[in-house]
């Protein structure tokens, strides 16, 4: 019951998909030019006087927008605060029994929303169990102190992944300049 036409028969080159060279800066792929070149001037953000302080600032408000958001996520609501004579903070309120309600409504809509994702209702289940945990005990200290290094690291992400692949504008100079806070949070 084979036909003839059922005999498979390799793609023409015309068919194939084209593979594109990565363009080079220096003979280095155009990507990795980016890091490496804010990877070199990362420094120049930490012995420069006036710029160590520009990235003092920018850490900070990296480093503190974490432990306010995390402060937010387990319904204490947190203000940070930074100084421009290099004090920075954030300052958390008393635990809202309202916000945490609403945390774990929104986990519980999520779960039901992606039900038919297991992976993600999995996640979002063990989220939903291991939220009381934390919020609701002195562990949401520790995941407050925590969260500003995770913020720090979370901003370095996104700004190296910009460096990657050509930030808002694709410009040289904003890729360069991503890689280099990345690179100096890190």
């Amino acid at each position: 019951p084979w036909a003839a036409s059922a005999v498979l028969t390799p793609p023409t080159p015309a068919q194939l998909p084209r593979i594109t060279a990565v363009p080079r800066i220096v003979g280095i792929p155009e990507p990795w030019f980016f890091l490496l070149c804010g990877l070199a001037l990362a420094p120049i953000l930490t012995f420069t006087p006036i710029l160590r302080y520009m990235g003092w600032f920018l850490g900070s408000l990296f480093h503190e927008t974490g432990h306010a958001a995390m402060g937010w996520l387990l319904g204490c609501p947190t203000v940070p605060a930074i100084r421009i004579d290099g004090h920075a903070a954030a300052i958390h309120g008393e635990p809202s029994m309202l916000l945490r309600g609403l945390v774990m409504l929104v986990l519980a809509g999520l779960l039901v929303r992606m039900r038919a994702r297991p992976v993600a209702r999995v996640v979002l289940a063990l989220a939903l169990l291991a939220y009381p945990a934390i919020a609701y005990t002195e562990t949401r200290e520790v995941a407050f102190l925590l969260a500003g290094h995770l913020g720090e690291a979370g901003f370095a992400t996104v700004l190296l992944l910009q460096a990657l692949d050509g930030g808002f504008s694709g410009t040289p100079e904003e890729r360069a300049t991503h890689s280099m806070v990345g690179w100096y949070l890190v």
